[in-house]
């Protein structure tokens, strides 16, 4: 019994011996190579910005026309198709913790519908790597209309000719419909089958100047994103060789236009991959009342903003103009630095995305009031009703600067963004380098 028993624990000690060396071989083999699937990094999706390109004729900033708080952002791992995490824009968090490699985020303003009235698609999408320990900056994602957008339009003269009963189907790739009344101001939103191969099938039926008339027209190599209005005319004026209107018939004419419209975009969105839009009148020139930001002063001389600047070992005097004739609302500064992240911003009680004009919690490190923990001033920025309602203000970052090289050599952006109280903006980007 007892060589039985000594035996068994021989057999058991083997077994867990041998396990634990196998153990002990798989773990060193998941630990070489930084493109291991235990190594995480982070992605700051408190640096993510939606924008909103606004082809669709219409100013749908941020800030100006498209609420983007409901837009939702799929996270997918390259090669794959089933997401790694999906959140509304408004119900994000600030840090996700990811494996190491290459993923896409896919921003939709909604789930497509096949067609629907005023009811656009926003879509894009941006890559983007995460790295072992390190936080990875997403910065803005931008929204194109993915959408087909359709009106229709009566001439004049045919107009007065149109009876009550008047009305123009539109079918998008024999998929969605809408039929438009002879008065529907509505615009109809279709999705689309391709980006640019699709088909729009026009019936306009009912009766024009008594006579009932169905005219069917299709148009072919739409592109996603455009907006097609559907023009109807007289192609002849009626009329007859008698005097009389016996044999007179209506002859109509169909043409499907691009809308020429002028793009408005947020000043700080960073276009990615935009699909192909038609073309587009060149911008006028600036209202007078625009917001401004001008460089004023780089170690005592105006300087141009956007160009790039190498900053002296020890900082210098940098001082950027900010103007609004029509009184400032907002002054958004993200800080978007090689050295300065995340983590060390917030160590020296700072975040890289603030609003001057709101800064809660910063007040103190931003402002130039004492802080009576430390005694110390804060940076001397003007900061709430210093920055509201405000036509002018110096943007001076001189006592700033001497902390961008503590960290080695790198670029250091200051994206500087100025909202005026009528909801315009201007944005520029102020790039320090340190060597």
């Amino acid at each position: 019994m007892n060589k039985v028993s000594y035996l068994l624990m021989t057999i058991v000690a083997s077994i867990l011996l041998f396990t634990s060396c196998d153990r002990e071989a798989l773990s060193f083999e998941k630990d070489k190579g930084d493109n291991n699937p235990t190594f995480v990094g982070d992605l700051n999706l408190s640096s993510l910005k939606i924008g909103v390109n606004a082809a669709d004729g219409v100013n749908a900033s941020t800030r100006a026309g498209v609420d983007v708080s409901n837009f939702m952002l799929t996270i997918y791992e390259d090669g794959e198709t089933e997401p790694v995490k999906s959140f509304a824009y408004s119900e994000m968090p600030e840090i996700l913790s990811l494996t190491v490699g290459s993923y896409t985020v896919e921003v939709n303003s909604h789930v497509p519908e096949a067609s629907a009235w005023d009811k656009p698609h926003y879509f894009a999408s941006k890559t983007f790597t995460i790295k072992k320990n390190e936080t990875t900056d997403i910065g803005t994602v931008t929204c194109y209309l993915k959408s087909i957008k359709t009106t229709i339009e009566f001439t004049n003269e045919l107009k007065a000719l149109l009876g009550d009963d008047v009305k123009v189907k539109i079918v998008a790739n024999n998929d969605g419909e809408l039929v438009f009344a002879k008065d529907e101001t509505r615009a109809g939103y279709y999705k689309a089958a391709n980006e640019d191969a699709n088909i729009l099938t026009a019936t306009l039926s009912g009766t024009v100047d008594g006579q009932s008339v169905n005219v069917v027209n299709s148009f072919t190599g739409i592109k996603a994103g455009e907006h097609r209005n559907i023009k109807y005319s007289l192609k002849t004026n009626p009329g007859d060789t008698d005097g009389g209107n016996v044999g007179f018939t209506i002859e109509i004419d169909a043409k499907c236009e691009i809308v020429d419209v002028t793009i408005s975009i947020d000043p700080d969105v960073d276009p990615v991959d935009p699909p192909v839009v038609p073309p587009v009148d060149p911008p006028g020139p600036s209202d007078e009342n625009d917001p401004t930001i001008v460089g004023t002063s780089f170690g005592g001389s105006a300087f141009d903003i956007d160009d790039s600047h190498v900053v002296p070992n020890g900082g210098c005097e940098i001082i950027v103009t900010l103007k609004a004739p029509n009184k400032m609302a907002h002054v958004n500064v993200t800080i978007d630095s090689d050295q300065l992240t995340e983590d060390i911003l917030t160590g020296v009680g700072l975040k890289k995305s603030f609003d001057l004009a709101y800064p809660g919690d910063l007040e103190l490190a931003l402002g130039s009031a004492i802080n009576p923990e430390n005694n110390m001033p804060g940076l001397g920025f003007p900061v709430g009703n210093e920055v509201i309602g405000q036509t002018e203000l110096l943007f001076n970052i001189t006592e700033f600067t001497p902390l961008l090289g503590i960290y080695g050599a790198g670029t250091h952006n200051f994206i500087i963004e100025v909202i005026d109280q009528e909801e315009v903006s201007v944005t520029k980007t102020l790039t320090l380098i340190t060597e």
